[in-house]
């Protein structure tokens, strides 16, 4: 693509004179090496003389020509556009305002806002994607936005692991009411467990496979933490789990031992 105050008909004026002169110049060559007597324009020598004196264009040059000024050697892929008001200092954590908060309960709680923010970060494995909210707001950890998103809201966890399973994303502005009803309906099933409370639930088909592919593929690794780097701490706050259970899981579905993090 041209340069601004480049058009069309300048590029195709400058091809005709680069054909004239190419033409021009072959045939005063031809004429020195074997002096056919076709003699071309004086001016051909002179321009001939002063080619010769420049210096040959380089694939850096050439690229010099189209590059927009100021910009880098390579274009960057643009990034997922972050919450307004989530930028962070390094270093600093991140200061909740109450509109992020507003959006963040929106994130978990309106599915098609959640896939107009965050694309193909709002979902994996058929189940609200938290590492992606947490990448929304300019964090890693899909267990920090989880947890916030509980303070804020007051729901159980239990209550948002139901509403997952069954597909339900409706504010229904009452989480106490919603963590009874899961209670009568499931006397005799414990809630699944946080890290800090003991074993964890049942691995579902989508998640084994999930975990197979974060300790195997640096590039899943790298999509879900943005690190390519293997840490099982990372993969246990990925799914709210131990880190030995989630060593455990690996080797219980492939067979193998579960690698060491990775230096």
């Amino acid at each position: 693509m041209a340069k601004p105050g480049v058009t069309e008909h300048d590029l195709k004026k400058l091809g005709d004179i680069c054909n004239t002169i190419c033409y021009h110049l072959t045939a005063h060559l031809s004429n020195i090496a074997t002096g056919s007597g076709v003699a071309p324009p004086e001016q051909v020598a002179q321009i001939y003389q002063l080619a010769a004196q420049l210096p040959p264009p380089t694939a850096d040059y050439w690229a010099s020509l189209w590059r927009p000024r100021g910009a880098g050697a390579a274009a960057k892929p643009a990034a997922m556009p972050m919450a307004e008001g989530a930028e962070r200092v390094p270093g600093k954590r991140l200061k909740w305002t109450p509109e992020l908060e507003a959006e963040l309960v929106r994130l978990v709680k309106d599915e098609h806002f959640r896939k107009e923010r965050l694309g193909k970060d709002a979902m994996r494995g058929g189940s609200l994607n938290w590492t992606g909210i947490a990448r929304h707001f300019g964090l890693q950890s899909g267990m920090v936005v989880k947890n916030k998103y509980h303070d804020v809201t007051g729901e159980p966890k239990e209550a948002t692991a139901s509403k997952k399973k069954k597909g339900e994303g409706e504010d229904d502005g009452d989480a106490e009411p919603s963590a009874k009803k899961i209670k009568a309906e499931e006397p005799a099933k414990p809630a699944a467990e946080t890290p800090a409370t003991g074993a964890a639930a049942e691995w579902s088909k989508a998640q084994g496979s999930e975990l197979v592919k974060l300790v195997q593929q640096e590039e899943a690794r790298k999509e879900a933490f943005g690190k390519k780097k293997l840490r099982w701490k990372r993969i246990a706050e990925h799914f709210d789990r131990h880190k030995k259970d989630c060593r455990k899981q690996y080797t219980k579905i492939t067979g193998r031992e579960a690698p060491e993090d990775e230096d």
